[in-house]
This record gives C-alpha cells, structure tokens and sequence, in this order.
C-alpha cells in the first residue's frame, strides 16, 4: 500500500473490506498528513468510472482544500477493486460498510457525507436504505431510487441507452483481456441497433396499429367536435 504524499496528503489504493470480505480500491485525500490536525467530517463517492480518473481526482482535491477528508472508492468489480460488478446489485452493503469504515478512520470525526452524480447518486440512495449510523449528508444528483420504474426502464420499456453502459461497463471490465475491451470499445451501437428500430409504416405489433405511422403519429381518427366533445 503506498504511503502519504504530497499534495493534499493522498493515499493511493486502500483496500477496504466488505462485510463479505471484498476488497474495494479506495483513494483518500487529505487537507494535512494524519496527526498534524484535528480529525475532520468525510465525505465519500463510489463510482464505476474509476477513481483515479482526473475530473474525480481535482473535484476530491477542492474538497479536501476546503476542509474536509474526501473518499473516493472504485465499485466492486470496477477497475481496482475486486469482485463482480452487477448494475444495482451489492451497491447498499457495500456503501454502508464504506460510510462506516470511513467513520472510523483517525483522520474522521464520525460525521460522513455521500455525493455522486448518476449512477454515482443511484448507490446512495442504495446505500440509504440500510441507515448508516454514522450517514450525516447526501448530496443526490440525478440519480434514480428504482430501476424497475424508472431510467433503466419507462412504464416498463427498457431504456436504449442502457444498452450503450453496458458496453462500456464490458469495454472498461478488467477481467477481460485487452484484445476483448478493445473490439467492444469499437462498437458503435447506432449500426448496431438501426436495423432493429421500427420503422415508419412497418409496426411490428398489429395490436397496436396507431404506432405504425412511426413516434408521435396515428392511424386512428381523431374525434370529432360535437356535444360532450372539447374542440382541440
């Protein structure tokens, strides 16, 4: 494990353990070295776009300028650490078991914060539900609370763009060789899908002919103005 180094007092590649005994790739950042302040409230991101990325490293770094002890820790099965990533799966046991190890760290006065954008918001309010002891603040931005009703899919029809993380998630798996990652980095989903897209004037489904004339159009009559009938 490396040591403390300047600037900010960083501390690459903590292996945090689950409660199931996985280890969690986690960076902390510091406004001092340990011991020469007073211990300070944590506020902590789990992402699975690498911790180590530059745009995650300078926003930790502003937070850590400000005062505070800032974690941030890669997702299981994502880059660093190990085990199996599973969109939505693991992201509340795994979260609380984060707050609670940072909470108990010197260099934290107990009081620990989350913030996190997207899927980095979706593991918080994952993790809400297990109610943290030591869980003071949430930052939630743009994130969902249930898959099953929304973003991932509407009214039951599967988001596309789900797709495409999907890829990624693939083309970014360390457990793949490079030759693997590389041909899925390569796959540009709008070939991929046009083929399969509905097309107007071809409804696949005759149960519902009013999509036939593709998005936004209808094949059936609109209703007349008349009596018990509001003019459009």
């Amino acid at each position: 494990m490396a040591g403390w180094t300047a600037p900010l007092w960083t501390q690459h590649g903590v292996a945090v353990r689950t409660r199931d005994g996985v280890a969690l790739a986690t960076d902390v950042h510091l406004p001092h070295a340990p011991g020469e302040g007073p211990p300070l409230p944590a506020l902590l991101l789990r992402t699975p776009y690498d911790r180590t990325s530059p745009r995650l490293v300078a926003t930790a770094q502003r937070m850590a300028r400000a005062g505070y002890a800032v974690v941030v820790q890669d997702l299981r099965g994502r880059y660093g650490s190990e085990g199996e990533f599973v969109l939505g799966m693991r992201e509340a046991e795994d979260g609380y078991d984060a707050v609670e190890w940072a909470a108990a760290q010197p260099w934290c006065d107990g009081r620990v914060g989350t913030y996190g954008t997207s899927y980095m918001a979706w593991v918080q309010s994952a993790l809400a539900t297990l109610a943290p002891p030591h869980l003071e603040a949430m930052w939630v931005h743009e994130g969902i609370a249930n898959p099953l009703k929304e973003s991932v899919r509407q009214g039951g029809a599967f988001e596309l763009r789900w797709m495409a993380w999907a890829f990624y998630g693939a083309a970014t798996d360390p457990r793949l060789p490079g030759w693997a990652r590389d041909r899925l980095g390569r796959v540009d989903l709008r070939d991929w899908l046009r083929p399969q897209l509905p097309q107007p004037g071809r409804a696949r489904s005759r149960s519902r002919p009013h999509t036939n004339g593709g998005i936004g159009s209808t094949s059936r009559p609109a209703p007349r103005a008349g009596r018990g009938t509001p003019a459009r």
